[in-house]
């Protein structure tokens, strides 16, 4: 599933960094909350340059996923296609359901 992401004004140098030298585009997402974000809503990204690595979700903000265009509207994130299973997992990810 193909993701793409930009730091959101509250990002922390770490998650610029990451985005700055891999790339805002990413091969695959799996949302989760782990320990070495102290629970918060992330997502872990693997990168077409091999890496691989947790973003806090609260300090990204996705622009496309699985190839559907993320369309933020009164704290409500909508797509294309709301029937999509990926599309599902990434609403219950970001607290949009």
């Amino acid at each position: 599933m193909d993701i793409e992401i930009k730091a959101n004004n509250n990002a922390k140098s770490r998650t610029k960094n990451r985005i700055r030298e891999h790339g805002h585009i990413f091969e695959r997402a799996i949302f989760g909350t782990p320990k070495c974000f102290d629970g918060r809503k992330s997502v872990l990204l693997a990168a077409p340059d091999g890496w691989r690595g947790w973003l806090p979700m609260d300090e990204i903000e996705v622009l496309f996923f699985c190839g559907l265009e993320v369309i933020k509207t009164e704290n409500v994130t909508v797509t294309e296609d709301d029937e999509d299973e990926q599309y599902k997992q990434f609403m219950l990810a970001t607290g949009g359901i």
